[in-house]
């Protein structure tokens, strides 16, 4: 981990981005006691400080991002979506987002259960930051400042 963290570190322009909190993301099942058994651990999702936009990195699809961003109707319902970049050069947006899934906060278990549209395995992930882990300065989470929609990229998908 040391290792990583000082690549990290060495990577020119991410001091400026301020710290990222990491968030498992695992598979289980809730049992009937109420509690997440936890099956196996399926990647890792990201958090800058102040803000409200994960960035999800599966296992599975090592260099695929998935971002999940609060409804702005029900502060439990999350939006799954990627991105994909204009081909148009005239276009006034960067990107484009399609929505792929959804997530739902459940406190009592204290996790967002995610639904890809296409995989029918929940996905749940913790509301909670690992504490032991350090401030995360990934050149690939850091991308979120460039990722990040804005709210008119919200209002033309509505």
């Amino acid at each position: 981990m040391s290792n990583i963290n000082s690549e990290f570190e060495n990577t020119s322009g991410l001091a400026s981005i301020g710290p990222l909190h990491r968030f498992r993301l695992m598979q289980g099942h809730v049992t009937r006691e109420g509690r997440l058994e936890k099956s196996n651990s399926v990647g890792m999702a990201f958090l800058k400080e102040g803000r409200n936009l994960y960035v999800l990195r599966l296992n599975t699809f090592i260099d695929a991002r998935f971002y999940l961003a609060p409804s702005r109707d029900k502060p439990s319902r999350y939006l799954l979506m990627t991105r994909e970049r204009s081909s148009n050069p005239r276009s006034r947006r960067k990107y484009f987002w399609n929505f792929i899934g959804n997530g739902t906060v459940d406190a009592s278990i204290g996790v967002i259960r995610i639904k890809f549209d296409l995989f029918e395995e929940t996905i749940y992930m913790s509301l909670f930051p690992e504490p032991d882990a350090p401030e995360v300065k990934d050149a690939k989470a850091a991308k979120y400042e460039e990722t990040a929609p804005g709210e008119a990229d919200f209002d033309a998908a509505a």
